[in-house]
């Protein structure tokens, strides 16, 4: 067998410069919708918290 990867037929689906997938996203919103804080979800998920926030914008859901 070679070394060689394979190409993907289907690509990853992501969003935003940063390539944050879009399962990723939708944990980020049900997280917050369930009431905890963007610190706590950043550090659960390897995210920043302003990428966090921006998620949460995108998707109208951020109350400040």
């Amino acid at each position: 067998m070679s070394n060689r990867e394979i190409p993907s037929q289907n690509p990853p689906l992501t969003s935003s410069k940063k390539g944050v997938s879009k399962d990723k996203m939708r944990i980020v919103m049900n997280l917050y919708e369930s009431g905890i804080a963007e610190e706590f979800i950043a550090m659960q998920l390897d995210l920043e918290i302003p990428e966090v926030i921006r998620i949460l914008k995108e998707e109208n859901l951020y109350k400040d």
